[in-house]
């Protein structure tokens, strides 16, 4: 298994490039998605699983794009880590 902060700075780096699908990859099984309530439509729209959440993505992806994005970051922490 890779140490978490191989995972940290490998899933930042495909960020960072615009490989959004690829950094998918590092997605657990038990992945869940959750919109606010203040998105278009006012519903907290929830995708729970992998399948869910995948599906969910490529048609975010299908309809939007992402023009600039910037990170700050990894932060490592024990076996966690966090982006801001």
């Amino acid at each position: 298994m890779a140490a978490i902060d191989d995972i940290a700075y490998d899933f930042t780096a495909l960020l960072r490039a615009g490989e959004y699908r690829a950094a998918a990859r590092y997605w657990a099984n038990d992945i869940v998605s959750v919109e606010p309530a203040e998105s278009p439509g006012g519903n907290a729209e929830v995708a729970s699983g992998l399948t869910a959440v995948q599906r969910k993505s490529a048609t975010w992806f299908g309809t939007n794009r992402i023009d600039d994005l910037s990170i700050d970051g990894p932060f490592v922490t024990g076996d966690q880590f966090a982006l801001f």
